[in-house]
C-alpha cells in the first residue's frame, strides 16, 4: 500500500511542493491501512466535447498527464471551455459539528476516495482499490452485444463483450449490509428474465444514460480529509457522466452536440442526520484564456454561466463562446420551509424539488497573484467551503448586491443576475461589466440547499455543461450569451422528455423463457462454506445440480441419485454472485447464490 501511494505522489510532483510531499508521505506512513487516492480517468468524447472525468469527485483536468485543463471545445482542439470542477457537500450533525467533503486541485490532499461504503459507513483499502477505476460504455458496444446474443454467438462463446460490459459493477457480494441482509446494488442493468442477477447469457446488458456513459463510485470515508480539513460525512457518491452523439438524436436536438451531463446519486451511509445540508458543483471557469473571464447567473432558468470579459481571447480569438452550468435535478426540499424551491409558483407542495439554484463565486488568487481581497479568495478551512456553498465569504459576511458582491448591505442568493428577471433583491442590471469588476480567473458554485439528509437516504443531483457560440457575433461575447439562453431552454426541454430518443436498438433483444418455479430451499444464502439444498418436494430418481458464473460458464456439476438433500462444500469458491440450476426429470429451477 505504502509503495503504491508513493508512486501516486510522484505523479503529483507538479502540484505539490517538496515540503508538501514530505508531509503527505508522513501522513501515509501513519495511515498505511487507509485507502489510496483515486487515480483513474476517462474521456467523454462522443460529440463536439472532449471532457476528462476522474474517479475522485473532480473532473475537467489532466491531473496525471499535462496537469492542464481538459474540457476541449471543439473536440481535439485543446481549446478549453472549463477548468477543474468537483462536487462539494456540507452540513451539520445533531451536535452542531460541521461535516464537509469537497475537492479542488488536490494541492492540499483529498476528501474523496474510490469505492462504495457499507451501511455502517465504512470501507477499507481492498474495497477502495477494487473500485479505483471507471467504466466507459457507448451505445455501439451495447447494440453489438445484443446482436451477438440474438445470433447465439454469446452462448457459443464465439463473441467476447468489451471489458466494461463483462465487469459492469451491478451487485457486489463483498459489500455486506447488516441492516437489510442485502448486497450493494450499484450500476443499473436490464434484467431480461427478472432473476436479479446480471447474466449476459440471459440477454442482460448495462443500462446507460445518453449515447456514451462514464460510471464510477467514490466515498468520503477512505481516509482523513486533507482537502477541506473537515470531519467526514459518510457519503457514497455514484457518478454517471454522459453525453449524446448518435446522429439521429443530434439532428433533432443539435444543442446536444455541445453538451455533457453529470448525474450524482449521493447516499448517506452514516448513522446521523445531516441538517442545513448543501450540495454544489464548484468550477474553475475558463473560457480559453483564464485571465479574462466574468460570470453571471440566470437562476430563473436554473443556470450560471461564464463568458469572456474582453472582445478578444488569446485561445478563441474574436469569436467568443460562453458556457452554462445548468441545474436539471435537485434533492427534495424540507417540507414546509416556506420557499418555492422549484419556481413553479407554488410553495411547499408535496415532493417539491430544488430546481432554482444558488449561484456564488470567488477568485482564485490564493495562488499568490494578490489582486483580490483576501476574504474573496479560495477556501483554506472547512468553514470556508461551507460558507461558499451557502452564500458567505471566508470571513462569514454574506455575499451582497452590487459591485463585486463583497461588503454591501443587501444579501443575495445569486450574484450578477444580468438583465434577466432575478429571484432576489438585486434588481436586473447588476453585471460584472456594469460593476466594472476587474476581469480575471473566476471560480463559481452552483449550489442547492439547505435541506435535511437523513441516514440511509439518497438524493439525486444532476447538472449539464452547455456550450454556445454565435459565429455571427464578432468580437462581442453578448451574442453567445444570448444564444446560450435559448440553448439551455432546449436542453432542459429535451431532458424533461418522458421518453428520450436512443440509438440502442432494443428490438435486438431476444426473449428469454423464464424457468418454471417450484418449492426449493437452499441456504444459507449468502454462504461461506457449506450450502444445503432441499429438493424433497419435487425430486425424482436423479437430480442434477450445476453452478454457473454470471457469464454462464459452468463451474461445477453433480448428480444426486435417490436423494432429497444435497450438501455442497463451497469453501474454495470465490466471493461473487452465481447461478445454481437444479434439474429433476421435467422440472428445472434456477436461483441466484451469493458467496461471501
Amino acid at each position: 500500500m505504502y509503495k503504491k501511494l508513493l508512486i501516486i505522489l510522484s505523479l503529483l510532483s507538479f502540484e505539490l511542493t517538496y515540503s508538501q510531499k514530505l508531509k503527505e508521505e508522513e501522513r501515509i506512513k501513519e495511515n498505511s491501512g487507509a485507502c489510496y487516492p483515486a487515480v483513474c480517468y476517462a474521456k467523454l468524447d462522443i460529440n463536439n466535447i472532449e471532457a476528462m472525468v476522474m474517479n475522485g469527485g473532480d473532473m475537467f483536468w489532466d491531473l496525471f498527464g499535462s496537469g492542464r485543463n481538459h474540457y476541449y471545445f471543439p473536440k481535439g482542439s485543446q481549446k478549453n471551455m472549463a477548468g477543474p470542477s468537483a462536487i462539494w457537500i456540507g452540513g451539520f450533525d445533531g451536535g452542531g459539528q460541521l461535516k464537509t467533503a469537497a475537492q479542488t486541485y488536490r494541492q492540499s490532499g483529498y476528501d474523496f476516495w474510490p469505492g462504495p461504503l457499507n451501511d455502517m459507513g465504512s470501507t477499507n483499502d481492498e474495497l477502495c482499490a477494487k473500485y479505483n477505476r471507471l467504466w466507459k460504455i457507448d451505445y455501439k458496444e451495447i447494440t453489438d452485444l445484443m446482436a451477438n446474443y440474438k445470433a447465439g454467438n454469446l452462448s457459443a462463446n464465439t463473441f467476447t463483450p468489451t471489458e466494461c460490459i463483462l465487469n459492469w459493477p451491478t451487485i457486489d457480494s463483498s459489500i455486506y449490509y447488516t441492516s437489510t441482509l442485502d448486497y450493494s446494488k450499484i450500476a443499473p442493468f436490464k434484467d431480461v428474465n427478472t432473476d436479479g442477477v446480471y447474466n449476459l447469457k440471459d440477454g442482460d446488458y448495462p443500462i446507460i444514460k445518453g449515447d456514451q456513459e462514464i460510471f464510477c463510485v467514490f466515498n468520503d470515508r477512505g481516509d482523513i480529509h486533507t482537502e477541506t480539513g473537515g470531519q467526514p460525512i459518510g457519503v457514497e457518491v455514484q457518478l454517471t457522466a454522459y453525453a449524446y452523439g448518435c446522429k439521429s438524436t443530434i439532428s433533432s436536438f443539435p444543442q446536444l452536440a455541445n453538451t455533457t451531463f453529470y448525474h450524482y446519486k449521493i447516499i448517506n451511509r452514516s448513522a446521523f442526520k445531516l441538517v442545513k445540508t448543501y450540495v454544489a458543483i464548484w468550477s474553475d471557469a475558463n473560457i480559453g484564456d483564464n485571465k479574462n473571464d466574468y460570470v453571471g447567473s440566470n437562476v430563473n432558468a436554473g443556470y450560471g454561466y461564464t463568458y469572456n470579459a474582453t472582445n478578444f481571447d488569446s485561445i478563441y480569438g474574436n469569436i467568443l463562446p460562453a458556457q452554462a452550468t445548468v441545474l436539471l435535478k435537485g434533492p427534495l426540499a424540507d417540507p414546509y420551509d416556506g420557499i418555492d424551491n422549484d419556481g413553479d409558483g407554488t410553495t411547499d407542495e408535496t415532493g417539491e424539488e430544488f430546481l432554482i439554484p444558488n449561484f456564488y463565486y470567488f477568485n482564485t488568487d490564493f495562488w499568490g497573484s494578490g489582486n483580490s481581497i483576501p476574504q474573496m479568495t479560495g477556501p483554506n478551512l472547512s468553514s470556508h467551503y461551507y460558507n461558499y456553498m451557502s452564500g458567505f465569504w471566508k470571513d462569514g459576511s454574506p455575499m451582497t448586491c452590487g459591485g463585486n458582491a463583497y461588503g454591501g448591505s443587501v444579501p443575495t442568493k445569486n450574484v450578477f443576475p444580468s438583465a434577466y428577471t432575478p429571484i432576489g433583491p438585486c434588481g436586473n442590471n447588476w453585471t460584472e461589466v456594469n460593476a466594472g469588476n476587474t476581469l480575471g480567473d473566476r471560480t463559481y458554485l452552483l449550489s442547492v440547499g439547505p435541506f435535511t439528509f437523513t441516514p440511509g437516504s439518497e438524493i439525486e443531483f444532476e447538472i449539464a455543461f452547455v456550450t454556445s457560440v454565435d459565429s455571427n457575433s464578432i468580437a462581442n461575447p453578448i451574442g453567445s450569451i444570448t444564444k446560450l439562453e435559448t440553448d439551455v431552454q432546449k436542453i432542459k426541454s429535451f431532458y424533461n422528455l418522458p421518453i428520450k430518443p436512443s440509438c440502442i436498438d432494443t428490438n435486438k433483444i431476444a426473449k428469454t423463457i423464464l424457468p418454471k418455479k417450484g418449492e426449493i430451499t437452499l441456504g444459507p444464502n449468502p454462504v461461506e462454506q457449506e450450502l444445503i439444498i432441499n429438493f424433497q418436494s419435487f425430486y425424482q430418481n436423479s437430480t442434477n445440480i450445476k453452478i454457473y458464473d454470471v457469464l454462464g460458464r459452468l463451474l461445477w456439476e453433480s448428480n444426486y441419485i435417490n436423494q432429497e438433500i444435497a450438501k455442497i462444500d463451497l469453501t474454495n469458491l470465490s466471493k461473487a454472485v452465481y447461478l445454481i440450476e437444479i434439474t429433476s426429470g421435467s422440472y428445472k429451477d434456477v436461483k441466484k447464490l451469493f458467496k461471501q
